[in-house]
């Protein structure tokens, strides 16, 4: 989007090199969000101070492995849906007056949505969570005719999973 001129805000809990690196465009205005926290994307959505936005593209997500202790289990649960399912909503729900007539909302699901994880079930539910929210927010938008979809990519080789072994893929 940057290369065809068009004007950017990304966001990013954890300043990477990458963000540092698009802040020196001066179509890229960067934002720290914790996308977990009601709070912060509070915070975000007053500081866009009513500006129009045509597309929203949440591609946060985390996956972390579940099976070591049910105390650890619950709270990879508690986090995974914060983070991957419950900042959707949120986002949606504070920036629906932003949202552009036309616009766009998307969303990123996985294949996990509909086989389910044996270690990794919280992320499992999170992204089905997703695909049924896509439906329930075309409804909330329709009136505006903003369209909303869910990207459902299989497994990705990315640092959020490195370490895995070759079955974990195959």
């Amino acid at each position: 989007l940057l290369s065809e001129g068009y004007f950017v805000i990304g966001t990013s809990h954890k300043n990477s090199t990458k963000a540092t690196e698009l802040r020196k465009n001066p179509n890229f205005r960067g934002v720290d969000l914790d996308i977990s926290s009601l709070a912060s994307i509070e915070e975000f959505a007053q500081s866009l101070k009513g500006d129009d936005i045509y597309a929203l593209v949440n591609c946060a997500g985390i996956v972390k492995f579940e099976g070591k202790t049910n105390e650890e289990d619950f709270q990879i649960w508690n986090e995974t849906i914060a983070v991957n399912l419950s900042s959707n909503f949120y986002l949606a729900k504070l920036l629906t007056n932003n949202l552009a007539h036309n616009g766009r909302f998307v969303m990123i699901s996985s294949t996990d949505s509909y086989y389910g994880g044996s270690v990794t079930a919280s992320y499992a539910v999170s992204k089905a969570g997703i695909n049924s929210l896509t439906k329930s927010l075309s409804l909330l938008f329709r009136d505006k005719k903003v369209r909303v979809n869910s990207i459902a990519p299989g497994w990705v080789s990315t640092p959020m999973i490195e370490g895995n072994s070759q079955s974990f893929y195959d």
